[in-house]
């Protein structure tokens, strides 16, 4: 093995060769991580990132009637304008954001019943959780 040996020059182009293949190999994957975007080390802390960005999102407050006709509970919820999905193809949640349209804004604060729904409108992508 006298490729590498104490005498070795590293100025000839021998040496030089072997100072780029080295810093490549060390470069390469670094520059790999970086390119590939994986903020999160696991699926669950993606999860859990994006259901804290989505709970941070604009909401409305409203009352919701529960249980069965002889027992109804009133209870406190809301609703926010942005949701997470899981994109498992591309190891990412998405987070999409959207609006209250104005009837749903209009329903802050009061009671409504099972069938009642408020949801975000226009939703698109606009945060992605990696992992």
């Amino acid at each position: 093995m006298s490729f590498f040996t104490n005498k070795m020059d590293w100025k000839s182009r021998k040496g030089k060769t072997i100072i780029v293949l080295l810093s490549l190999s060390v470069l390469v994957p670094l520059i790999g991580n970086l390119l590939s975007n994986r903020k999160y080390p696991s699926e669950q802390q993606a999860k859990v990132a994006c259901d804290k960005w989505a709970d941070k999102g604009n909401r409305i407050n409203y009352l919701y009637e529960y249980g069965y006709p002889d027992n109804v509970y009133l209870g406190e919820t809301y609703r926010t304008n942005r949701k997470c999905r899981l994109e498992d193809s591309t190891n990412q949640y998405l987070g999409f954001q959207g609006v209250f349209s104005a009837e749903d804004k209009a329903k802050e604060g009061i009671q409504l019943t099972a069938r009642t729904e408020i949801k975000a409108i226009n939703l698109k992508v606009t945060k992605n959780f990696r992992y």
